[in-house]
């Protein structure tokens, strides 16, 4: 998952660095965005038992967004 994740972060960080349409981009490829303090928004897709959560985080002091991806499985039935 680490892989997915950093090529994601990189995809994120070349893609939206001083984009101002960074929120309308995200939504209208399928993520919810919130805005608080920060823009936060997330993916969930689920395959089987597993889900896999992408997010784009922009605090406004930070010149980049910050990206990554996580997943979480229930049960372990026939992996390893």
């Amino acid at each position: 998952a680490e892989d997915y994740s950093a090529a994601f972060r990189q995809q994120v960080v070349t893609r939206y660095t001083g984009r101002a349409d960074l929120r309308a981009d995200l939504e209208a490829n399928g993520f919810a965005c919130e805005q608080g303090p920060r823009l936060d928004c997330r993916i969930e897709i689920m395959e089987r038992d597993c889900a896999y959560d992408w997010y784009v985080v922009v605090e406004p002091n930070l010149r980049e967004p910050v990206a990554g991806f996580d997943q979480s499985c229930l049960g372990a039935r026939g992996r390893g």
